[in-house]
């Protein structure tokens, strides 16, 4: 999945305002978590550094898909 797909899945699902990525990490501002995620990713295109961005933001999308 690219960044823009991601965004544009972002975009349109409802996001809660904490969640649970596994046991160490609790998300308490899911929207400000969402948004800061982007503009590092879009700041830092093509720069593997910040793929760490990526994945989290790929974790959220498959916990908010298997809670639909």
């Amino acid at each position: 999945m690219t960044i823009d797909e991601l965004e544009k899945y972002f975009e349109t699902v409802e996001l809660p305002l904490t969640i649970k990525l596994n046991t160490a990490i609790t998300i308490t501002n899911v929207p400000g978590f969402v948004k800061s995620h982007f503009e590092v990713l879009n700041n830092y295109r093509g720069n593997n550094s910040f793929y760490c961005f990526y994945k989290r933001l790929m974790l959220l999308k498959s916990i908010l898909d298997e809670n639909k």
